[in-house]
């Protein structure tokens, strides 16, 4: 996140904006500990965390950016018994957003989401975390330790939702529906982080899953090509009998199965979040991964190519999702005229194209519950 440059909008000045609903993290970060303690999963089982609680804010009536100190905030706000609101001045001013997978948690009848009947509640008297799937409750305490974040914007508890069955459209507050999914790329690209419960097919599962053994085991071969010729500048050993050459075994598929083919990539939903989010942190089975525009990274391989593809026998670099610059159009389009010449090469416009058509592809590849969603996801 240091090396990262993405969301430097954050240290600017001037009148900032908001989502119209965000969930406010400022009583959870007050208890003693958070931010400090290295396991957030063992913290996440605490009875005084599982009872702290998140409250809903309207940011239309509460929010009064500094227009001078980027890290200022002011935010109407309860005093400790609830009775009575007044302003206070903040540095925790940024929010970030979480991608998930709905999927079907445990008792889905009665998972908590905004309604129209819930929206007082969640504005005076707060969410308490034990209320919430594992996912959302990983995601708050994992935003609580990022420096001056204070708030979380999630879908199902920042857009007014159903009273049956998400699928279901007949009872939505369908005004407000359609008004926040039309500033959802403000949403992502406002925000400091985009957290993504990467691996996870519901919300039952969270982000953090246990280690497996066999992803430890050492990537890195001493290659002996003694009596071959010179092997480059790297060779260590000076007797012509023995030349050895530290090399890095590469798995192709790594970044595929890792990332683009995990359960909340497959959603099309998901695919506007990851691309309109300065960055992303992936949470994934066995180790988090970093996605951004400038680049990307993954703890078992870092600083490595994870761009390249295995495709027809070849390796080839297919580059990254985020990358949306000419220059990766035009790597595109090269690779898909296998190095053949280009009779249009220079043309700006083609490697546009050929970003958009990539796309549409990975677009066509995700799945969508509603049918309906297909235009505006």
């Amino acid at each position: 996140m240091s090396e990262c440059r993405c969301a430097d909008s954050w240290e600017c000045t001037g009148e900032r904006w908001y989502p119209k609903r965000l969930l406010d993290l400022g009583d959870i970060r007050g208890i003693r500990g958070i931010g400090d303690r290295d396991s957030l999963t063992v913290l996440s089982e605490y009875s005084d965390v599982q009872r702290a609680k998140v409250y809903l804010v309207e940011t239309d009536d509460v929010f009064m950016p500094s227009r001078y100190v980027p890290s200022k905030l002011t935010v109407k706000s309860w005093n400790s018994d609830r009775t009575k609101m007044g302003r206070i001045e903040r540095e925790d001013g940024r929010y970030v957003t979480l991608s998930h997978c709905w999927g079907r948690p445990k008792g889905v009848q009665g998972q908590l989401k905004l309604k129209v009947t819930n929206r007082e509640r969640f504005i005076r008297d707060g969410i308490e975390l034990r209320e919430l799937p594992k996912s959302f409750r990983d995601a708050i305490l994992f935003a609580c330790h990022l420096e001056k974040v204070g708030f979380i914007w999630i879908d199902s508890m920042c857009i007014m939702q159903s009273t049956e069955d998400h699928n279901s459209r007949s009872m939505v507050h369908v005004g407000d529906w359609l008004s926040q999914s039309r500033q959802m790329d403000k949403i992502y690209q406002g925000s400091f982080l985009n957290i993504s419960a990467t691996a996870a097919v519901d919300g039952d599962q969270g982000l953090f899953f246990s280690r497996q053994p066999e992803s430890l085991w050492e990537n890195e071969i001493n290659v002996n090509h003694t009596g071959m010729a010179p092997f480059g500048k790297h060779s260590t050993g000076g007797s012509k009998r023995e030349q050895l050459t530290r090399c890095a075994l590469i798995d192709v598929s790594f970044w595929d199965d890792l990332v683009e083919s995990a359960a909340v990539n497959r959603r099309g939903w998901v695919l506007q979040e990851r691309l309109m989010a300065p960055r992303v942190l992936h949470f994934c089975r066995d180790q988090i991964a970093w996605e951004c525009s400038h680049f990307d990274d993954a703890e078992g391989y870092p600083g490595m190519a994870i761009g390249l593809r295995s495709k027809l026998g070849a390796t080839v670099d297919e580059g990254r999702l985020k990358d949306l610059t000419s220059e990766a159009g035009r790597a595109l389009r090269s690779n898909r005229l296998n190095d053949l010449p280009d009779p249009d090469e220079g043309m700006v416009d083609l490697y546009i194209y050929e970003l958009w058509k990539h796309i549409v592809e990975v677009y066509s590849k995700t799945q969508i519950t509603v049918s309906r969603d297909k235009l505006i996801g």
